[in-house]
């Protein structure tokens, strides 16, 4: 604010940059019964770029033009496996120490160089 012309700081930004298990997003059917529910995330930290992919193949999806390489991206081709359990232990864990270390140390700056 010293060194910018501007009011009050009345909102934050915090972005959840989802990761999954095998580092590959999960685009497509949301679960294997699902007919129109449709998801993409997992892009961890790569939304941009795998957004727009997601939307191109979501669309290919929907209008049953489906790629070959449709299946890298299936939601269901992760399994309630032992490892997947434990890789889900573990990230939700990191998420924990995360929220919980974020709110305990502070994030003021005061100064620019900072």
């Amino acid at each position: 604010h010293e060194h910018f012309a501007a009011g009050p700081t009345a909102y934050h930004w915090a972005a959840q940059d989802n990761d999954v298990s095998d580092g590959v997003p999960l685009i497509g059917p949301f679960h294997p019964g699902a007919r129109h529910v449709y998801v993409a995330t997992g892009f961890g930290g790569w939304g941009m770029s795998g957004g727009a992919m997601a939307g191109q193949l979501l669309a290919s999806l929907i209008t049953g033009d489906t790629p070959d390489w449709a299946g890298l991206y299936d939601p269901r081709r992760l399994r309630s496996t032992v490892r997947e359990g434990t890789a889900l232990l573990a990230r939700q864990a990191e998420v924990a120490r995360h929220f919980v270390g974020d709110r305990l140390t502070g994030t003021r700056v005061d100064s620019a160089e900072e």
